[in-house]
Formats: C-alpha cells, structure tokens, sequence
C-alpha cells in the first residue's frame, strides 16, 4: 500500500535524532493501543516561531472546541499522530464555511509519548485552536486539520482565562531574525474577552 506524507512545518528531536515531520493516515493502530499508559514519554523538538498576526492569517479554522475524544492513533515509520473529535462550541474563523458542529484533528504525540512543546490535548477539555488545513493527498481522508505551528496554534482554557501554550514572538522579534520557539518563557494569562476583543479587532482588519 502507498505511504503518503505531507510535511508540516515543526521540526522534532527524539532521541537525539532530527528529522522533519511528516503527517500520516495510514497504519492506525487498533483501539486497544489507545489505553493510557501510566508513564507517558516526553520528547522534545524545535517549532519555527511566530507572531500571533502569522498564526491568524496561516490558519483556516480558529475556534474554541471541547475534545470528545481521542478517535485514534496513526502511525507512519515510528511517528504517531492522534486523531481526535471535537465539539466547536464557536467559530472565530472558518475559511472552509462549513461551520460543522463536529470536527476531526490531529496532533502529532500520542498516549505512549508527547512533546513538551505541545503536550497530547486532554479529552473533555475545552481549547482555543488556531488550525491549518493539510492536503494528505488520498481520497479517503481528504484534507485534514492541524495545530497551526503547533503549540503557536493552541491556547489552554482555565477558568475566565486563556493561556497560549507558546509565546507568540512581536514583530520586532521576527524582524531581529528570532527563529525558534522557547517553551521555558511561560506566556501571561489573558481574559478571553479581553482575547476576543484582540482576535475580532485582528480579523476585521486582515478582511478590510
């Protein structure tokens, strides 16, 4: 059967070997791979950074989704992908117009071993996802949703509050040639009104 690969845009280390990511539909595991294991691996990697402005205009859906649950593990030449559903709750941006109820994404991790970068999402949590549209090249799956830039496209709900799992870098940052994410700068809370406000603010003038 023909493997087919479409290559996103983090770049991970797993023991001590670099190698670019590629994103999977094939070979999914069954579901009794999906138990939790009690010790879950933790690798690390390199995610290109980006400003917030970046994330907005490379993603096709933004939205904040509750996780249903983990659909399933894919697995392609020892990268493991999780496939998972989730309920929109609300649409801040949705190129493809559908505005569906349910949606499908994946993430690149799975119950076994995630990255710190971007920890494995949590079944019925609730997040704020920027995510990019990837074409997998196969009629079965079609195109398929990912975090935009990782965790650049994913804020933790807590509370009244968001929190970005990485810290969007300026303008003036990506002009002085920064490149890479730094996990260990925990980026501040913000309300998710006062983020509504900034998100809405953004969008009306990227649309005018």
């Amino acid at each position: 059967m023909k493997k087919l690969l479409v290559s996103t845009t983090i770049i991970l280390s797993i023991v001590g070997v670099t190698a670019g990511v590629s994103f999977a539909l094939q070979n999914s595991h069954s579901q009794a791979d999906l138990t939790v294991v009690k010790e879950r691996k933790k690798f690390s990697g390199q995610v290109p950074a980006i400003t917030l402005d970046e994330a907005i205009e490379k993603s096709e859906i933004i939205a904040k989704l509750k996780i249903t649950k983990l659909v399933k593990v894919h697995d392609e030449q020892g990268q493991k992908y999780s496939e998972f559903e989730a309920e929109v709750e609300k649409y801040y941006k949705d190129s493809s117009g559908k505005n569906n109820q349910y949606i499908h994404l994946y993430q690149h991790g799975s119950p076994e071993g995630d990255f710190i970068q971007n920890p494995l999402l949590e079944e019925n949590k609730k997040y704020v996802l920027f995510l990019d549209e990837v074409d997998t090249g196969t009629e079965e799956f079609g195109k398929a949703l990912i975090m935009t830039n990782e965790g650049y496209g994913r804020f933790n709900i807590e509370g009244e509050n968001l929190i970005a799992q990485l810290k969007h870098i300026t303008d003036e940052e990506k002009k002085s040639g920064k490149m890479l994410s730094n996990e260990k700068i925990k980026p501040e809370p913000i309300k998710n009104v006062d983020f509504e406000k900034i998100l809405d603010e953004k969008l009306n003038k990227k649309s005018n």
